[in-house]
Order: structure tokens, then C-alpha cells, then sequence
């Protein structure tokens, strides 16, 4: 009796041991075993307290731990809200997961609150096909997929109303700065000349940048714009802010001659990151227009000549006028009129090289210093010694007194 029992005790534990071990899962991942690849999605945004008309990142990330064959991601409509994609190809990394390491695709979105108060963004749906979790692929054999449906969060914020005391048009931005690309400084009437500025921000869309040509009107000159604005955007490299440009290229006819002044070009913004009022000031650098008949030299002011060429050119004059001193007969008063026209030419020299800057003028001190020295050894000694040529008895000393008298004080 007790063997019986046994026996269909044994029996028992048999078939439900082998029942346990046919439905067990199998220690290694299969395809049967892991019917949907591992994939998730999240998404998260850059602010959640934004100003209304402020443009935050809405930002969604596909996490797999497998490879994804092909997917599709559907952003939401969202009510009270505008989103754009930022940029046409994902951002791919890795990140380490307690489940081991996982690769991320990370597409970011320019998000727009449209009204003040709360906003909520419904998830955003993907779907696609991923190979299966440990399938290992051989050269030739056929790839195997299995499809996948996932779902981000959803995610909620508030939307400020604008401050008061904000200029209009309403700005908000993190930064805002204007560069401009070279700005030509002559320019004749009625020819026109090309200005390139670049508009960029942190915190706003490119088209969302004013236009440039309408701030910069004038009476005394033509502005158009010379081709198409164009426009980027971006998300920046934290994730955290859109950057925006707008680059305007920009042409500008004088109308009258003289200095031309364009106007200060000014752009009201709300600076989000103080959050306080800010403007951005810049002012082109003066343009001179001539007629469009004056030369170039003309309307130029003249150059002043470099004292040490002056140098150069009073030493080849006194050497000169010592070899025409040499020559022939001496003639007294033709001496005294050469150099008094001589003296008056540096006076001239001179006067147009008083308004320049002290250091100029130093330099000017020095040439004629110098210039008197040279004059002195070289006209001075052979008039000097012309003169005691002609009158034997006359002593070098007498000779350098007459000719000081020649020369002019």
C-alpha cells in the first residue's frame, strides 16, 4: 500500500517537473522568449515657467538596446502651442543605463507658447521595427524584425503672461547681438554700396528676428534689401536654447555728399535670464561721400610727407646747391634769393605738418635739426670757401659772417 502510494506520489512530482521544465524560459533571450525589441522614449522641455511667445526646446529621446531597423515618430498637436522641428537629423550618444548601455537618438523641437497659462503636450508616438533582443546575425542569413509601439509622457507647463512694463514689439530672449560684416568708408552719390549685418539670438526662431532695413531709414539715402533674408536655427549645444539668425544683405544709395550717419539702429528685447528690459544699440561706423564727379584724392585730405624723407630731400638739395656753388663766378645775391626761396618752401613744410599729432611734430624738430646741420657742412663750408676763393685776403671766419648776412632770419 505504501509503495502504491509512492509510487503515484513519484509520478505526480515527475510530470509536473517535466511540465515546469517544458514551459521554463530558456536562460538565453530568443525571439520567442522577447517578442518586442527594448526600446523606450522620453521627452522633457528646456523651461516650464516660459513667458508666453517665448521659445523653449521641447526635447524627445529614443533609448534602445538594440538595433532599430526603421521607425517613425509622430510630434503632437498641442492646443495654445506652436512645434517645429529644429533640426533634420538626430542626435546619437550613449548613455549608460543601470540595464547596461543604451544608445540615444535625440530629436529636439522649437516650442512656442502662444497664450499665458497652462499647457499641456500630449504624448508623442513612435513606432518602427528593431531586430530582437540577443539575435545574433549571420553574413547571408535573412534579417529578422520585430515591430515596436512606444510613447513618450506627457508633459505640462505654465506660460507666463508679459511683464508691463515690456517694450512692444514683445522679445523675450536669453542674448541678442548684431555683427556686421564690413562697412565701406567712401562712397560716392548715387552709387551704392553694400551692407551686411547678421541678427543673432538665444531664445527665438530666425524669422522671428525683425527686419533690419526697416530700422535703419533716412532722409539722405536709399535702403533696400539686396536679396532674400535668410534664416537658421538651431538648438545649442546644452540642449537648453534655440539660436536664431538672420542675416539681411542690405544696399544703400547716397543721396547728398558730405558725412554720412546712419541712424542708431535699436532693438528692444525682454533678457529672459535677468529677466529685466534690454536693448541692443549699434551705431555703423561715419561714411564719407564725395560728388560723383570729385576724385578720390580730392576729397582725401592731404598726406602729410614723412619728416626723415624731408631729411633726404634737404640733404640732395644741399648738395646740389654746394656743387652749384662750386662752379663759376659767385653771384651773392642769387645765393641769398635760393636760399630764401629754399627757407620759405620748408616754412610751408612746416605749417602743414603743425596740426599733426605731437609725435609727428617731434619727428618734424628732429628732421630740421638735423636738416640745419646737414645745410651748415655742405652749403655753408663751400660758399665759405667760395667766397675766400674770390678774395684771397678775406679770412674763413669773414666769409662765414657775409654769408650769414645772406641768409635770412
Amino acid at each position: 500500500m505504501v509503495s502504491v502510494f509512492f509510487k503515484s506520489t513519484l509520478l505526480r512530482h515527475l510530470s509536473l517537473l517535466l511540465l515546469v521544465a517544458a514551459t521554463a524560459p530558456i536562460a538565453e533571450a530568443s525571439p520567442a522568449a522577447n517578442p518586442l525589441a527594448p526600446i523606450r522614449a522620453e521627452a522633457s522641455i528646456s523651461a516650464s515657467n516660459p513667458y508666453a511667445q517665448q521659445t523653449i526646446v521641447y526635447t524627445v529621446r529614443i533609448l534602445s538596446w538594440t538595433n532599430v531597423l526603421q521607425f517613425s515618430l509622430d510630434p503632437p498637436t498641442i492646443p495654445g502651442a506652436a512645434l517645429e522641428l529644429l533640426e533634420d537629423k538626430p542626435r546619437t550618444y550613449l548613455r549608460a543605463t543601470a540595464e547596461g548601455q543604451v544608445v540615444v537618438n535625440e530629436y529636439r523641437y522649437a516650442l512656442t507658447p502662444l497664450v499665458a497659462g497652462h499647457i499641456e503636450i500630449p504624448p508623442t508616438h513612435l513606432s518602427g521595427k528593431a531586430e530582437p533582443l540577443g539575435q545574433n546575425q549571420y553574413p547571408g542569413t535573412p534579417q529578422r524584425s520585430v515591430p515596436f509601439q512606444v510613447q513618450t509622457q506627457r508633459v505640462a507647463l505654465h506660460a507666463r503672461i508679459a511683464p508691463p512694463s515690456a517694450a512692444q514689439p514683445w522679445l523675450p530672449l536669453q542674448a541678442l547681438e548684431l555683427i556686421n560684416e564690413g562697412t565701406t568708408q567712401k562712397a560716392r552719390v548715387g552709387e551704392p554700396f553694400t551692407l551686411s549685418l547678421w541678427l543673432r539670438a538665444l531664445g527665438v526662431r530666425g524669422q522671428r528676428l525683425p527686419n533690419l532695413a526697416d530700422l535703419l531709414q533716412d532722409a539722405n539715402f536709399r535702403i533696400y534689401q539686396e536679396k532674400a533674408v535668410e534664416y537658421w536655427q538651431d538648438g545649442s549645444p546644452d540642449g537648453n536654447a534655440v539660436r536664431g539668425q538672420r542675416h539681411e544683405t542690405l544696399t544703400v544709395v547716397p543721396l547728398t555728399t558730405g558725412v554720412l550717419h546712419l541712424p542708431t539702429l535699436r532693438i528692444p528685447w525682454w533678457n529672459t535670464a535677468k529677466d529685466q528690459q534690454a536693448t541692443l544699440e549699434w551705431q555703423a561706423p561715419e561714411i564719407k561721400v564725395v560728388g560723383a564727379t570729385e576724385t578720390e584724392e580730392s576729397a582725401s585730405p592731404p598726406r602729410s610727407a614723412s619728416p626723415w624723407s624731408l631729411v633726404l630731400f634737404v640733404g640732395s638739395l644741399s648738395l646740389l646747391m654746394g656743387w652749384w656753388a662750386g662752379r663759376g663766378p659767385l653771384n651773392p645775391q642769387g645765393i641769398a634769393g635760393l636760399i630764401e626761396r629754399v627757407l620759405i618752401g620748408w616754412r610751408r613744410i612746416g605749417e602743414r605738418l603743425r596740426p599733426q599729432a605731437i609725435r609727428i611734430e617731434a619727428w618734424t624738430k628732429t628732421a630740421s635739426q638735423t636738416a640745419a646741420r646737414l645745410f651748415q657742412k655742405t652749403i655753408g663750408t663751400a660758399l665759405a670757401k667760395r667766397l675766400r676763393g674770390q678774395r684771397p685776403r678775406l679770412p674763413l671766419n669773414s666769409a662765414n659772417r657775409i654769408l650769414s648776412r645772406l641768409m635770412p632770419s
